[in-house]
């Protein structure tokens, strides 16, 4: 029952959370990493992560970059996506690509990524797949 309780608990929080529009808590409190994680343990699209870096960065950079993945995982009609993000030379790329199609209306994450001198960019693949990718300047 306790445990029952526990992730109510847990759920409302979430739902809270995206009612509100606000930064999911596992984000400020423990990176994108782990709030990647909860996007792929939500299983709403099967989510394969394939690398993330693992050290913190800077609260805008982690925010765009975990609603870049969310707003992809939820628009999309895809079977799955695979999730690549990489830090070198002061800039964070991070590339999702859906194994379904996904809208065209890319405004809200171009203006998210574009806010922080980041580039964004949609590339259709065969088979309607697509790949959505930012990079991102972050302190090295």
């Amino acid at each position: 029952l306790d445990a029952a309780e526990a992730e109510l608990r847990a759920a409302l929080a979430e739902l809270r959370e995206l009612a509100r529009g606000i930064y999911p808590a596992v984000l400020v409190d423990e990176g994108l990493v782990a709030a990647i994680e909860a996007i792929a343990e939500a299983g709403q699209v099967p989510i394969a992560i394939d690398s993330l870096p693992d050290e913190r960065l800077a609260p805008a950079v982690e925010a765009a970059a975990y609603f870049l993945v969310a707003d992809v995982v939820k628009r999309s009609s895809a079977m799955g996506v695979t999730v690549r993000a990489s830090r070198s030379d002061g800039r964070l790329r991070i590339e999702i690509e859906s194994a379904g199609t996904l809208d065209d209306d890319f405004v809200d994450l171009e203006d998210r990524i574009g806010a922080l001198d980041g580039t964004l960019t949609v590339v259709p693949l065969p088979a309607g797949h697509m790949t959505v990718s930012a990079e991102l300047p972050c302190a090295s």
